[in-house]
């Protein structure tokens, strides 16, 4: 599409936005409104997305696009986690939870080989083209597997809903992931609409973390941060995800672009790594289960 790097880089940023912002509200209202239901939602607008994606006509759509995707996930993915507790009996929930990040994981060891082999062979359509059969498939099977129910638990049928804070955090991430992708490049940092875009995403987030210790009913409850076994566990985990863009955007570049390498080996080497996280996932869901 002849973009510079700095706004390709759009087209997985406003994915990541549009799925990180509303991800606890909809994890709330998934409580209220089902999660089975929710998780249906979700893979439609996902995967409906994700197909019309093959045929964007120009940067801008496919932008456009991803951010129609990013809620979909942002329905799906928490409601995923969600239905296996409801499912599962407690004994059992760590074997489930370890089976399903090992799919995920044996997702991420196909995507990046057949990616690379269609890069090679196509374009970056075939990409998001190969995948319509399987967001069909994944939209029919949602209501094989849940039919209408709605699935969900109780008690959280007449929980308040946060959307002040939803929208905050969503302003918030918008504006400070604008700033650091931006500022750095050419001379953005000269701009004073730069800065001023920037420095409002961390004044928004200053009244997302304000508001959340106001409401009666916050999307983030802190207080179990104040959990030492948690609180340490979500500084390892934000530190993992933190080099995922690292791994899965800036290398593949990197390789193919910088390096020359055929798109099909990058998609092999990329694949090493979720190789080992699909064996590892379900023997740490087993072990988990025993050892606590």
């Amino acid at each position: 599409l002849k973009a510079s790097p700095g706004t390709e880089v759009w087209v997985a940023l406003v994915y990541l936005i549009a799925a990180s912002g509303p991800m606890l509200l909809t994890a709330k209202l998934a409580g209220r409104y089902g999660q089975a239901r929710l998780f249906q939602i979700g893979t439609i607008i996902y995967a409906g997305a994700m197909m019309a994606c093959t045929w964007a006509p120009d940067l801008n759509t496919l932008i456009i696009l991803r951010l129609v995707q990013g809620p979909g996930l942002a329905i799906f993915l928490p409601t995923n986690f969600a239905i296996a507790n409801l499912i599962y009996a407690a004994d059992d929930r760590p074997k489930a939870l370890g089976l399903l990040q090992s799919a995920n994981a044996l997702g991420l060891v196909l995507g990046p080989i057949f990616a690379g082999f269609l890069l090679d062979s196509y374009d970056w359509r075939a990409i998001f083209g190969s995948r319509i059969p399987l967001g069909a498939c994944a939209i029919v099977l949602s209501f094989i597997a849940f039919g209408f129910n709605p699935l969900r638990l109780p008690q959280n049928a007449k929980e308040k809903i946060d959307y002040v804070g939803a929208s905050l955090l969503t302003i918030a991430l918008f504006g400070l992931l604008w700033g650091f992708t931006r500022l750095p490049v050419e001379d953005n940092h000269l701009d004073w609409f730069m800065w001023a875009i920037f420095i409002g995403g961390g004044i928004f987030l200053y009244l997302f973390f304000y508001q959340q210790s106001k409401t009666e009913q916050p999307l983030m409850d802190f207080s179990l941060l104040n959990i030492t076994p948690f609180r340490k566990a979500s500084v390892a985990f934000r530190m993992l995800v933190a080099s995922f863009p690292v791994y899965l955007f800036t290398l593949p570049i990197v390789l193919v672009n910088g390096l020359e390498i055929r798109a099909y080996t990058v998609g092999i080497i990329m694949a090493t790594v979720a190789l080992y996280r699909m064996i590892a996932s379900p023997i740490a869901g087993r072990y988990t289960a025993k050892l606590g």
